[in-house]
C-alpha cells in the first residue's frame, strides 16, 4: 500500500489493543481468512490483517465484496472476546459505529449506518460494511471473533462492476476529494479500540444511543427477506440487545428481527 505507512503504523499501535501485531499482505483471498488462520497460531488479541487487494472478498450471506487494489481498506481484526461475547452489543453493531467515527474524524463526512452492519451515503449508496464472524478453530478453549472491515476509500480506476454500479460509492466519490488510506487506517484503529472497551463493559445503552443517532432506517418503511418469508414493515426501535422491532404491514404485528436483509422502500423524509 503505496499511501499507507506500516511502520508509522506499527510504531504508534504496538502498545494498543488494536493494531499490537499488524499483518500486511499485498494481496489475500480474505483478510477474515488469514485472521482466523493467525488465530490457530495464538496470535495475539487486537492482531490485524491489512490488505490492498482480496481476490475472494466476501460480505454478509456469502456476498462477494469488491476490493480491487489501491481503492479501499480491506481489514480484519482478531478478538479473544470470551464471556464478553454474549453479554454486550452485537459486534457489528458497535463495529459500524467505529467505522462511521473514523470516516468522520478522516474524511470529514457524515454518514449513516444501515441496520445491521452496512454503512450508507444517503438510502441508496452503499460505502462500507462490516462482518463477524464467530469460530472455535481446533486446541483453542474458546470461540475466536474475527471483525472484517471493507470500504470504499476512492472508485476503482474502470468504474464499478454493473452488478453494482448503481447501489457502490466511495469516500472520495462522496466528499469531491481525494481521502489518505494512513489517515483512515489510524482513525478506524483508534475507534474500534474505543467502541471495544465500551461494548467489554456490558454497557449497551451509550452505544444504543449512538446507533438511533447516526442510524437511516427509524421511522422507515422497508421490505424485509428473512429465509423463510418476504414481507413488508416498519422499523420502530432497537431493543436492549440490538435487535430490530419492526410493525408489520397489514397484521399490524410487533416483529423483532435478529437477522435478515432490510431493503429501504422510500427516501427520509
Amino acid at each position: 500500500m503505496k499511501d499507507v505507512n506500516l511502520k508509522v503504523l506499527r510504531r504508534e499501535f504496538r502498545r494498543r489493543t488494536f493494531g499490537c501485531h499488524i499483518e500486511y499482505r499485498p494481496v489475500c483471498p480474505s483478510t477474515n481468512d488469514v485472521a482466523f488462520q493467525l488465530a490457530e497460531e495464538r496470535y495475539p488479541e487486537g492482531t490485524i490483517v491489512l490488505s490492498d487487494a482480496q481476490t475472494d472478498g466476501r460480505g454478509r450471506k456469502g456476498n462477494v465484496w469488491h476490493s480491487p487494489p489501491g481503492t479501499g481498506i480491506y481489514l480484519s481484526a482478531l478478538l479473544y472476546p470470551g464471556p464478553h461475547l454474549y453479554r454486550g452489543l452485537p459486534m457489528t453493531l458497535w463495529a459500524s459505529l467505529a467505522v462511521l467515527e473514523a470516516i468522520r474524524d478522516a474524511a470529514g463526512l457524515d454518514l449513516e449506518l444501515k441496520w445491521p452492519n452496512d454503512i450508507y451515503w444517503g438510502s441508496r449508496k452503499k460505502v462500507g460494511g462490516v462482518m463477524a464472524v464467530v469460530k472455535k478453530p481446533p486446541g483453542l478453549p474458546e470461540p475466536v471473533a474475527v471483525l472484517g472491515i471493507g470500504i470504499n476509500v476512492a472508485d476503482p480506476p474502470g468504474g464499478w462492476p454493473p452488478e453494482i454500479a448503481e447501489r457502490a460509492a466511495s469516500l472520495a466519490g462522496v466528499a469531491g476529494r481525494a481521502v489518505p488510506r494512513q489517515r483512515l487506517v489510524i482513525a478506524l484503529l483508534l475507534r474500534l479500540g474505543e467502541m471495544y472497551a465500551i461494548a467489554r463493559t456490558g454497557e449497551r445503552e451509550q452505544l444504543l444511543d449512538e446507533v438511533r443517532r447516526r442510524a437511516n432506517f427509524f421511522g422507515r418503511r422497508v421490505r424485509v427477506r428473512t429465509g423463510s418469508e418476504t414481507y413488508t414493515a416498519e422499523i420502530e426501535d432497537l431493543d436492549p440487545n440490538g435487535v430490530l422491532i419492526l410493525t408489520r404491514d397489514g397484521s399490524g404485528e410487533t416483529i423483532r428481527l435478529m437477522s435478515g436483509e432490510i431493503e429501504l422502500l422510500e427516501e427520509k423524509p
